[in-house]
Parts: C-alpha cells; sequence; structure tokens
C-alpha cells in the first residue's frame, strides 16, 4: 500500500509539473491568481492545491513503505535469531 502510494503521489506531483511545462496560455479574466512578485509572468492558477496534495500521498506513502520495511526487516532478524539460538 505504501510503494503504491508513493508511485502515485510522484507520478500525480510528476504529471503536474510536466503540464505546468507545456501548458498553453490564453487571455481571460480570473481571480485569485498566484505569482512570483519578482517575476508575474510565471503566474499559476490553483498549483498549490496540487503540490499539496502529491505531496502529502507521497508523504503518507513513504511512512507506510518505511513502516513496512521496518517490520520485514524485524521479522527476518527475528527468524535468524530463533535459527541460531535453536
Amino acid at each position: 500500500m505504501g510503494l503504491g502510494l508513493v508511485v502515485g503521489g510522484s507520478y500525480y506531483l510528476w504529471d503536474q509539473y510536466r503540464f505546468g511545462q507545456t501548458a498553453a496560455h490564453a487571455n481571460g479574466t480570473i481571480v485569485e491568481v498566484l505569482y512570483d512578485p519578482d517575476h508575474p509572468q510565471r503566474a499559476q492558477l490553483g498549483v498549490t492545491a496540487s503540490l499539496v496534495v502529491g505531496g502529502v500521498f507521497t508523504t503518507i506513502g513513504l511512512l507506510f513503505a518505511t513502516g513496512a520495511v521496518y517490520s520485514i526487516v524485524r521479522a527476518v532478524s527475528r527468524r535468524r535469531g530463533q535459527r541460531g539460538g535453536s
């Protein structure tokens, strides 16, 4: 499950990044735009929420994956300890 969340979250982040790099521009009136005051030509709409969602899924996935690896290593070391003590 953890690995799936890591892969899914990472893919989501990459997809959002790639879309931002290749998206076409259009003129129009928009409310609540995010932009860097030093570079206003780099305005983006709603990217922060996408990055947060992708980051949350990736982080949760990493936590699950780390817990799973820890559990596996612990179980293997216990088995080896039981075999060596017999």
